[in-house]
């Protein structure tokens, strides 16, 4: 039997590709066993083939799910950065999906402490590490000893999405979909957004943050107070996130770090105009029509300003989806 360990994953991009990799694997395989966050009960796609198994996502009770059946898999895939807690005999490999984790300055504290000590006291747990890009592949290798070959294995799909024509009805609306991590940028966005809209006051900033983050919720709101127009509509299906792509006049992204920016990926395949930050993960995927410093509200707002020689531009997705050759490690 393999082992597909997901616990952790429960929202945002990493919840798509998960659900995109629910569906290959179910269909190419019938010895696999799901390990899911109790999060996602009833709310992942339809599993024929397989057996699932939920659990909360803490320490404690995935390591006692390894402790009982340490000996029953053939293969293991664990999906969410963290290796098995205990030493396996079987093939382990380990898809690396959270970059922020090594960023002491954005994410400090007991907790992000705690993750950090759980990750490298289980670095060897692992036989191979997946990850999504160059970039996140050099950054392992700069951080860790690590002697076994890393896959480059992106994936992800468009299935979902409509690719119908852009409808351009509101040319005054620029997009950022994320959700509210630290490390997304959103406050400097917002800081630059304020100077931008008083400038241009009929722009609209349209965001995607979740109840998870009740002072970004009130700053948007202490800001819309003051008239300047930033909707949040919150974690949405992509059928309805498909509007916004289709409506938007370009695209925005001041995420500081990611390991694999879906984000981007959507957009450029909706032939919007991406405007992101200068940093190595973006162009891993995309080729972006402007990039700023994503550290600098004043760059930030330059690149905004530009907004009128982004209209007859596209950007374009470079990255390919390998699900295959992630789903060959298994086999």
């Amino acid at each position: 039997m393999i082992l597909i360990d997901a616990v952790g994953i429960n929202r945002g991009g990493g919840k798509i590709l998960l659900d995109y990799l629910i569906q290959e694997i179910d269909l190419n395989f019938n010895n696999i066993l799901f390990l899911f966050d109790k999060r996602i009960l009833n709310n992942h796609p339809k599993i024929n083939n397989n057996k699932t198994i939920y659990i909360k996502n803490n320490f404690i009770d995935r390591l006692l799910f390894y402790l009982k059946n340490k000996n029953k898999f053939s293969k293991v895939l664990c999906l969410a950065n963290y290796s098995p807690p205990v030493k396996l005999d079987s093939k382990v490999f380990t898809l690396f999906q959270n970059v922020a984790i090594f960023d002491k300055l954005i994410y400090s504290g007991p907790i992000p402490f705690a993750k950090r000590i759980i990750f490298n006291c289980h670095l060897k747990n692992t036989d191979n590490w997946i990850v999504q890009t160059p970039s996140v592949k050099n950054l392992l290798l700069s951080k860790f000893d690590i002697k076994n070959e890393i896959y480059i294995y992106p994936f992800f799909s468009f299935k979902n999405f409509s690719l119908t024509n852009r409808v351009l009805k509101k040319h005054n609306q620029i997009l950022y979909v994320s959700d509210g991590d630290p490390h997304k940028n959103h406050i400097r966005l917002f800081n630059a957004f304020n100077k931008f809209s008083k400038i241009n006051p009929n722009f609209q900033l349209i965001v995607t943050i979740s109840n998870n983050y009740p002072g970004l919720l009130d700053l948007i709101e202490k800001y819309n107070s003051n008239g300047i127009s930033i909707k949040n509509i919150g974690f949405v299906s992509q059928k309805k996130l498909a509007k916004y792509f289709k409506t938007s006049m370009f695209f925005v992204y001041p995420s500081l770090e990611e390991s694999f920016g879906l984000g981007l990926i959507e957009a450029a395949n909706y032939k919007l105009p991406v405007v992101a930050s200068d940093l190595d993960y973006v162009y891993d995927v995309i080729n972006p029509v402007q990039t700023f410093d994503p550290y600098s509200e004043e760059d930030i707002l330059k690149a905004l300003m530009n907004y009128k020689n982004y209209k007859l531009n596209k950007s374009k997705v470079i990255v390919e989806d390998n699900i295959k050759g992630l789903i060959q490690l298994l086999k």
